[in-house]
């Protein structure tokens, strides 16, 4: 989430979720309230996957002023990554813990940004935040998505 994102659209998403029985929380860049009326109850840098059963993906997050960027481990030169490193990271556990995944908008853009592989088992995408939840919703009804990795 960032300060472009659709305000009426996440609104919507957090109302569904929380009638649900559920309890959403927003993750954004900074504390407080975003540009857009927003309120954020996580931030990039004091969330981690532990926290969350999947993860909703609905912006494509620019590294935030706060980011430090990677480097590169052959070059020693910092990488200017589209997306803020924290919101990557975040993905990665969830998607090594078998957590269920769900892109929307310029989301999916951030699922490739991380190098995610969009058609695997328990990421879901779309092109509403609807849509994505429904399939979501379904894909934490069975906990985690271990078919995500193969057995030996």
């Amino acid at each position: 989430m960032d300060d472009e994102t659709d305000a009426a659209a996440i609104q919507g998403l957090v109302s569904t979720i929380r009638g649900e029985g559920l309890l959403p929380l927003v993750v954004g860049p900074h504390a407080g309230t975003l540009a857009n009326g927003i309120p954020v109850q996580r931030t990039y840098g004091a969330c981690r996957s532990v926290e969350f059963d999947a993860v909703l993906v609905a912006a494509r997050p620019a590294p935030a002023p706060d980011a430090v960027p990677t480097t590169d481990a052959k070059g020693g030169e910092p990488t200017t990554a589209p997306v803020d490193p924290r919101v990557v990271l975040l993905l990665h556990e969830c998607f090594r813990h078998a957590k269920a995944i769900g892109a929307f908008g310029t989301g999916a853009e951030t699922l490739a940004d991380a190098d995610l592989p969009t058609g695997a088992t328990g990421i879901a995408t779309g092109a509403s935040g609807d849509d994505v939840w429904a399939q979501v919703h379904t894909l934490m009804q069975q906990h985690r998505a271990w078919d995500r990795f193969e057995t030996a």
